[in-house]
């Protein structure tokens, strides 16, 4: 159950340092840079099990076999990040076809915040992109 606390400590760690999602490879070679060696870690399967028993609610794992991946769990706050970023995009297409598709950044900032009565607050070429 060592490994596991291991696990954990590595897993955590890229995770919060990766903005991706990241992969077994990776966890392995964090492993075994922090701690000498992957000999205790299992195989490839097993260790997808071990993840999913252990940190199930703590994680996501995206794809399978060689394109698996490892994410952090939305948490409820970054759930309700992304529908406002969501619902921003939205609002923010909507004036976009309104003006025919062609606007200049501060008229749609200006008109954004006539329309929906608070400033944009996130990058407007963020959103765009």
């Amino acid at each position: 159950k060592a490994m596991i606390k291991k696990v954990e400590r590595v897993l955590f760690e890229l995770l919060e340092f990766s903005q991706s999602p990241i992969t077994t490879q990776q966890l392995r070679q964090h492993y075994e840079n922090k701690f000498g060696n992957a000999k205790d870690l299992p195989s490839e399967q097993r260790l997808v099990s071990v993840l999913q028993e252990n940190f199930g609610q703590r994680i996501h794992l995206l794809g399978h076999g060689d394109s698996l991946r490892i994410a952090p769990q939305a948490t409820k706050e970054s759930k309700q990040d992304e529908q406002s970023q969501r619902d921003t995009e939205a609002r923010v297409e909507h004036l976009l076809n309104a003006e025919g598709g062609k606007v200049d950044l501060a008229l749609l900032e200006n008109k954004y915040k006539q329309a929906f009565g608070i400033s944009l607050g996130v990058p407007l070429l963020q959103i765009l992109r």
